[in-house]
Parts: C-alpha cells; structure tokens; sequence
C-alpha cells in the first residue's frame, strides 16, 4: 500500500538484493533537489546499509559523487566518493513508519553543498567539497534492501512521493515538502475526439492500468487531430498543485515516423507539451510536465485540476 492512496514502489527482494538499485537519470544539473516518502522495513543485522547515491555519468565512467548511508535505523551516515565521510547524523528512522525525506545537493570542489531534511526538519547541512566528477550530477540511484533475509513484505522498504527538481527557473526550484503525487484517469468524453477507437470508446481505451496495449486503442495519422478526455477527480483536495503530468503510450504500426504532443485543456485555452517523434512499432512512454495553467499561466488550483481536460495531438 502507498502513503496515502494507491501503491509503493519496492524493490531488493531476493539474495542478490545488494545488486538491485533503481536509477534515475536526467540533464546535467548543478543543483538538485529531491524528495520522496519513504518506509523502512527490516534494517540489515549489520546495521549499516547504502540508502540514496548522487552520480556523475556525464563521461565514460559513472562518478559516485555523494553516499547517504542509514545506520540500524538510528543515524545517516554521509561520504563523499563513498568513502570520505563528512558526517555521521543522529536521527532515529523508525520500521514501518512513512517520513518524508529531502535532500539538496550541490556539487563543487569548494563551494558544494549538502542539506537533508526528515519530515521537514533540517537534520544536517554540510558546506565545502562535496565533488569527485566534473561539478555536475545527472543520476541519482535508490539502492535497495541488502540483506538476503528481506523475502517478505513487511521487511521491504517502501517508496512513494518522489519529485526530483533542479534549480533552474522561477517555480519548483527549491524544496516542495512533503508533497503527495496522485494519479487520475480519463473518466468520460473531452473536448475533442478525434482519433479513431477501436475496442470501445476513446476515453475507455486509455483508462486501463496497467495498459491494456492492443486490447482497445485510439488511432490516427492525420496532423492536428486530438483526443482530449475528462478526468477523475482528485482525492487530496487541500494544499499546492505543483504541476500536471500527462502520461501517454503510444506505437506505430509500419514503418515511419508520427509526432505526438501531450496535452492539457483548462478552460477554453490549450497547453502543449514536448512533441516527440514515435517510430517504435513497440509502446513507448512519453510524458510532459505542466507546470502552471495554460489558461491562467499561473499555478494550478485544485478546482482547475477538477475541470482538466488531457490527451494528446498528432504532432
């Protein structure tokens, strides 16, 4: 089960679990800044066990930048490299409770910079040599359970919430707390209905989880033509919309190439997120973040969010 509604991300379940980690790779960035929800299960008997890395893979060789270790649930443990420990940081992290983590890091030989907060109390800030790569950081690896004995459930940990940001810009530039990322379907006809469906009715071709692929589907080649749906309604109603991110799958059936482009309706007015050239005969992910209302370029209120319409345009 998840934080607050829907499911966890897990991993590390079996003897070769010291080996599972979970990557996430974006552009290069001088600063970022990440946060997610987070529920230990069973601690390693040895007690020290690797938690979250910053990487540089820029070059040929992937350069761990910044190590944070929890130490039996009682203490984080902070090296630079992996082996240069900046600090050891008391703070009990007890098994089977949700906190929320974040972590800001900037790589530098000199003027780097570290700071960790734990349910939005800063726990340790560190200022100085925070870089073995090029003053970059462009991965950042979710390391699982190291133990062989965490073979069930209840000894897994578990992950929720994640948002991962740089500095860059003038909104989700800094730490966001203890943020809860909701997910919501096409319920009903939108705006526009273009595509043709083959399975059922456009909305209900692409509410299925998981994807359903050939089962039912929306299909086109005609440049401007839109599926747009309505959307269920989100469950937490109180607090910030940092942002909407259009999720879409998608394939072509012969050879060539057809462009796509994630959308959002709020109001009368159009959002259009990044076009992306499809060319795979396999299904494909492609995703766009809005950050504020196309209608208002403002940020989302939750009342815009109840009326949102979404889908995607051949491009």
């Amino acid at each position: 089960d998840g934080r607050l509604e829907g499911t966890a991300f897990t991993f590390g379940a079996d003897a070769d679990a010291d080996q599972n980690n979970f990557n996430v790779e974006f552009e290069s960035s001088s600063t970022v800044v990440l946060g997610f929800a987070y529920k230990p299960g069973e601690y390693e008997g040895t007690g020290q066990e690797t938690f979250i890395e910053f990487y540089d893979c820029a070059g040929d060789a992937d350069i761990l930048q910044m190590e944070i270790e929890i130490f039996a649930g009682t203490s984080f443990i902070v090296k630079r490299g992996g082996t240069n420990r900046l600090d050891t940081i008391l703070h009990v992290m007890k098994q089977d409770r949700w906190n929320y983590v974040e972590i800001k890091y900037t790589p530098h030989d000199t003027t780097g910079y570290m700071e960790m907060r734990v349910n939005e109390s800063v726990i340790f800030t560190y200022s100085g040599d925070t870089n073995e790569g090029s003053s970059t950081v462009d991965c950042v690896r979710f390391v699982g359970v190291e133990t062989p004995v965490a073979t069930t459930d209840d000894r897994l940990h578990l992950w929720d919430d994640m948002y991962l940001l740089n500095s860059a810009g003038t909104t989700n530039n800094d730490f966001l707390g203890p943020i809860h990322v909701e997910t919501i379907l096409p319920n009903g006809i939108g705006s526009d209905n273009d595509f043709t469906a083959v399975g059922g009715l456009n909305w209900q071709n692409v509410d299925d989880v998981p994807t359903n692929d050939d089962g039912s589907y929306n299909t086109s080649l005609t440049v401007g033509d839109k599926d747009l749906f309505a959307a269920q309604t989100l469950a937490v109603v109180n607090g910030t919309v940092y942002g909407v991110k259009v999720n879409t799958e998608a394939r072509v059936t012969e050879a060539g190439v057809v462009k796509i482009i994630p959308k959002v309706k709020s109001g009368s007015t159009y959002g259009d997120g990044t076009t992306t050239g499809i060319a795979s005969t396999e299904y494909i992910g492609v995703e766009s973040l809005f950050e504020t209302n196309p209608d208002t370029s403002s940020a989302w209120t939750v009342s815009e969010i109840q009326s949102i319409n979404f889908g995607y345009e051949v491009g």
